[in-house]
């Protein structure tokens, strides 16, 4: 059963940093206008868990990780597919794209416009890279099965036509 999301839509990303200020909860899929065209159904609901701070070299972070289960379309069979989706990111927080490339290796970059983040804007990003490019069934549960029979090389070279066939006709006539 989905409960009330009880994150916030944004929040100031510095001050939070600055306070290493812990939220966790819960994201519905649904609301999640990027993802949707890649899922079967938009159903369920994300489970996150995020900490901000600020690590020795004085770099604002977020540290974050999320679950969910997805619904998918097998490329196969073109049913649905649970799909688990799991992960953890740390990324750090900057203002502009020339802070960004100063960021050391380690931090993927997080612009915070204005100093604000929109929190399901990350985990909506960090669920679709995780996602598979062609999702299938393992082949034991999907529904289309493969041609198992498998013809030899006699029978596949006797039903090929050679192509230099004409080269041979050419050659008969000069």
């Amino acid at each position: 059963m989905l409960k009330e999301n009880t994150l916030p839509v944004q929040v100031d990303a510095f001050r939070f940093a600055e306070n290493t200020a812990r939220l966790e909860g819960a994201l519905f899929i649904k609301d999640m206008q990027r993802l949707a065209p890649s899922l079967y159904t938009s159903d369920g609901e994300t489970q996150v868990q995020m900490e901000f701070g600020v690590d020795k070299q004085g770099i604002h972070f977020l540290r974050g990780q999320f679950s969910a289960c997805v619904t998918l379309q097998c490329q196969r069979c073109l049913e649905s597919l649970s799909f688990e989706v799991a992960g953890n990111f740390l990324s750090g927080i900057v203002r502009t794209e020339e802070e960004a490339d100063q960021l050391p290796k380690g931090y993927d970059p997080l612009i915070a416009k204005e100093g604000m983040l929109t929190l399901q804007d990350i985990f909506e990003d960090e669920l679709i890279v995780s996602l598979p490019i062609v999702p299938m069934h393992s082949m034991e549960d999907c529904k289309v099965t493969l041609p198992l029979k498998i013809e030899t090389d006699e029978k596949v070279e006797a039903s090929k036509e050679n192509p230099f066939k004409v080269i041979e006709f050419l050659k008969v006539r000069s």
